[in-house]
């Protein structure tokens, strides 16, 4: 599993520090933490800041506040976490407007970090099917894969537009998933958030794949889908 954060700090002693911890809590969590360090806005828009999962951000910056800049990044979308870093405990409060997760006062504590990065890991997982192969992460929206199919020793990952192995049992992932991933096949397990048709002997998906489906899978995955299908026409 891997984590995006940003670090906004005027102070480059500070920042270091912060993503010694940081760095430390990914080790000892078996989360490969990815972080950058600005000390303004401008660098930050110029980098971009959609992809980060996390910003930690001091509220007194070079060139702007660090409440203001988070308005502003919530106003352009920004949907990650927000972790204020201050040594004033009045900004508390003002951070409830941009939703942010947590203010923790300088110098962090090893034990606030860990309460905000777990608290994102246990978001992240619900979201996202995260594997690794040698030393590349990656990491997929589980609402754009199509189904996970068997192949040998690995399992290919499918979605619209790309196609991954990972080493891995179907055995093993079918109890990871969540529960809108079902098995129709002892071959194959389905996103059923993707079914459009089901057939006696097939499933059709919405980019028009066919899927097998068992005797022993077809009762559950026709309850759930009708059931699914119930709740969207209510």
């Amino acid at each position: 599993m891997k984590i995006k954060i940003c670090i906004m700090d005027n102070d480059a002693i500070s920042a270091k520090t912060l993503d010694s911890l940081l760095k430390k809590w990914g080790e000892e969590n078996h989360v490969l933490i990815n972080s950058s360090i600005f000390n303004s806005k401008n660098a930050l828009l110029h980098f971009g800041f959609h992809d980060y999962d996390a910003i930690f951000m001091d509220i007194t910056l070079k060139d702007t506040s660090g409440i203001k800049l988070a308005k502003m990044l919530r106003q352009q979308g920004y949907q990650g976490e927000l972790i204020f870093l201050t040594i004033h405990k009045e900004y508390v409060f003002e951070g409830y407007y941009v939703h942010a997760l947590n203010f923790l006062v300088k110098p962090a504590r090893y034990a606030d970090i860990n309460y905000c990065l777990q608290y994102i890991k246990h978001k992240l997982s619900d979201n996202f099917y995260y594997f690794h192969s040698k030393q590349n992460y990656t990491r997929i929206a589980y609402q754009e894969i199509l189904y996970f199919s068997s192949q040998n020793q690995y399992i290919e990952i499918l979605t619209p537009d790309f196609n991954f192995l990972e080493r891995r049992s179907l055995k093993s992932l079918f109890s990871s998933l969540p529960p809108h991933f079902l098995q129709c096949h002892r071959t194959c397990i389905v996103n059923t958030g993707h079914i459009i048709k089901i057939a006696e002997k097939e499933l059709i998906l919405s980019n028009g794949i066919s899927l097998p489906i068992s005797n022993t899978y077809f009762p559950v995955i026709k309850h759930f889908f009708f059931r699914c299908t119930n709740k969207n026409l209510n």
